[in-house]
């Protein structure tokens, strides 16, 4: 693959939900996906990361989702994988590092 562009980001957003059940599951280099949310209301560039079976594991951080969401629009495609899964300090909780890749077509 030709101009490969990766970068690490954590998953924001996983305590919500029940989101530490499906994190457990999670597997390095497991494939996950971006879904968009447009109707947040929080947030109107919204991107959600799930797993293949539409586990909601979290979102993309604000810092990257409206590029991130344009690039999509545009029609651009993201491999997105488990980079790691850390223990959040002494919460017990759960947290996610995920690569993601952009794959430029030819």
């Amino acid at each position: 693959m030709k101009n490969k562009k990766h970068f690490f980001t954590r998953i924001r957003g996983i305590t919500f939900e029940n989101r530490q059940e499906a994190i457990k599951t999670l597997q390095e280099k497991q494939e996950l996906k971006l879904v968009m949310e447009e109707d947040n209301p929080f947030d109107s560039n919204a991107l959600m990361v799930m797993t293949l079976d539409n586990r909601q594991l979290g979102y993309i951080s604000k810092k990257f989702n409206e590029r991130i969401k344009r690039e999509l629009e545009e029609g651009k495609k993201y491999k997105v994988e488990v980079a790691n899964i850390y223990f959040c300090g002494n919460s017990g909780r759960l947290g996610v590092n995920i690569k993601m890749e952009i794959k430029n077509e030819e």
